[in-house]
């Protein structure tokens, strides 16, 4: 698997774990998900490398989400969830980035946004294959698209 790959895995392990009790297990063999079917988000940084980070999970994960983050187990309003959904890719965010870089980096990242499915499936089309995680969960599926602006990460 390449190094990459390796490292988006586990920050997504380890984040999915620890902050919203969720377990997965990966799925590169899968096709992406239906994106209709879904609720995506995107965060943007600059630094070293820019770009965006891009997350999708199935519709019926987010209400989990948000009542784990929160440690509730009553309904929580949508709005409550997508803020939820959106710490999530920040804490990602804010996790990923110095794994790929290295700690002495310093990265701007901007503030997470809800987005279309036809922006979801655009970013699919656009992420390369060693940037891109696809797991399952128990109750639905993830997918997640590191991009880049321009070239590659610069080794480190």
């Amino acid at each position: 698997m390449h190094i990459r790959k390796e490292i988006i895995y586990h920050v997504l392990e380890e984040i999915l774990e620890n902050l919203a009790f969720l377990f997965f297990a990966p799925d590169d063999t899968r096709d992406t998900m239906d994106y209709n079917l879904a609720v995506a988000a995107k965060i943007s940084f600059t630094g070293l490398f820019s770009g965006m980070l891009v997350l999708a999970i199935s519709n019926q994960i987010l209400p989990e989400i948000a009542r784990n983050m929160l440690g509730v187990d009553e309904d929580i309003p949508v709005h409550h969830q997508h803020d939820a959904f959106k710490e999530l890719l920040n804490v990602i965010c804010g996790n990923m980035l110095p794994a790929i870089a290295g700690k002495r980096e310093v990265f701007t990242i901007g503030v997470p946004d809800i987005i279309s499915p036809e922006e979801m499936t655009a970013s699919a089309f656009r992420c390369p294959t060693t940037s891109m995680a696809k797991a399952e969960l128990d109750s639905g599926k993830i997918d997640f698209f590191l991009l880049i602006d321009g070239e590659e990460i610069p080794e480190t």
